[in-house]
């Protein structure tokens, strides 16, 4: 799915709000969590409050309309992040996995950087009808406690 979010930030925050349902399943598998990554970031609207996030956005439009002020900001792609190894105890990625150019190697970065936990919520594309805009609820979220050496 392309979708250039430059040209759709300033309608996405009049359209998009966070559903309190999915917020509140990402927030049930964040516990007293210190540094969490939110890949394909948008505007923030599922990042916890009481935790110092690092997001990453592609999009420039996107990163200004944040409300989580606190965050650290990088403009970057999920497949190529700039950060050390086991450095985050959770990465998450809502709603953005259709939009990466390489899934495969985004994973792979999303493990490579944390060390305890991921937290996923995204859409498959089957079809024309997209579920979101109804906000029908199909909350089958992943995550996975990385293993040490995984």
């Amino acid at each position: 799915m392309s979708v250039n979010y430059d040209q759709l930030a300033e309608s996405y925050k009049r359209y998009r709000k966070p559903d309190p349902r999915i917020a509140a399943r990402i927030l049930f598998h964040i516990d007293d969590t210190q540094k969490i990554l939110n890949v394909g970031a948008g505007n923030g609207s599922y990042e916890p409050e009481d935790c110092k996030i690092f997001a990453i956005e592609p999009s420039y439009e996107m990163i200004l309309l944040r409300k989580n002020s606190k965050a650290a900001l990088i403009q970057g792609l999920a497949e190529n992040r700039p950060f050390k190894d086991d450095i985050f105890d959770i990465s998450m990625a809502i709603l953005t996995l259709h939009h990466w150019s390489d899934v495969a190697s985004g994973l792979k970065e999303m493990l490579r950087v944390t060390k305890n936990r991921i937290i996923l919520f995204t859409w498959i594309g089957y079809g024309n009808d997209f579920w979101l805009e109804k906000y029908n609820m199909y909350l089958d979220f992943a995550y996975w406690d990385l293993p040490r050496g995984y």
